[in-house]
């Protein structure tokens, strides 16, 4: 059985000179020993050859016994935006360690980017970004190559589908629009368009 829960990612500072990023590890239980280790080495992206560079995760803050929760962070000097041209990906393993020895490990992806609606208009790392969108309701590699290399930039998916979509367009390097929209983390799924507020 899992000992690690979940993991949530949120941004503390993301900006053209540093990104750092706050790591909220969620456990079955914790003990005194309890312990986040891990890094996030890239970028990586699939259209441009680039050097990895490892970010150590450092922890920040270990809960109460009974609040099961890590907290670390990691700090990305000149961050790579992820952009559906350019979809630059953030990856690497965190573990939980007690008693000086590695309990489990999970494997970490994020990407960065900053988007938002203005009206009408979705900017995207600060520029505007015109939707080519077709809707899908079921969802694999192929279909999704596809719709990028008929110059489609976007799909739009059941809400139910999203982060398998996600998955795959993070890499490829397509949004993903919810149908019906929803919140998701966007750090962990950065080609998630965010729900117009």
């Amino acid at each position: 059985m899992s000992r690690i829960r979940s993991i949530a990612l949120k941004p503390i500072r993301l900006t053209p000179t540093e990104a750092e990023l706050a790591i909220e590890f969620h456990c079955a239980a914790l003990h005194a020993t309890s312990e986040m280790h891990g890094r996030l080495m890239g970028p990586t992206c699939l259209y441009s050859t680039t050097i990895e560079v490892a970010h150590p995760i450092k922890m920040t803050w270990r809960g109460e016994v009974g609040e099961r929760s890590l907290q670390g962070r990691a700090v990305i000097p000149e961050p790579a935006w992820w952009d559906p041209e350019s979809p630059f990906l953030y990856h690497g393993p965190i573990e939980l360690w007690e008693h000086e020895s590695r309990v489990e490990s999970m494997t970490l992806r994020c990407g960065l980017r900053h988007a938002e609606w203005k009206g009408e208009q979705l900017v995207w790392n600060g520029k505007p970004i015109e939707l080519r969108s077709q809707q899908l309701t079921e969802i694999d590699e192929a279909t999704l190559k596809a719709s990028r290399q008929q110059g489609l930039n976007a799909v739009t998916v059941p809400a139910a589908i999203v982060k398998a979509a996600s998955l795959i367009a993070d890499r490829i390097g397509l949004l993903v629009l919810a149908d019906p929209p929803l919140e998701i983390d966007s750090l962990l799924h950065p080609s998630v368009v965010p729900a117009r507020t």
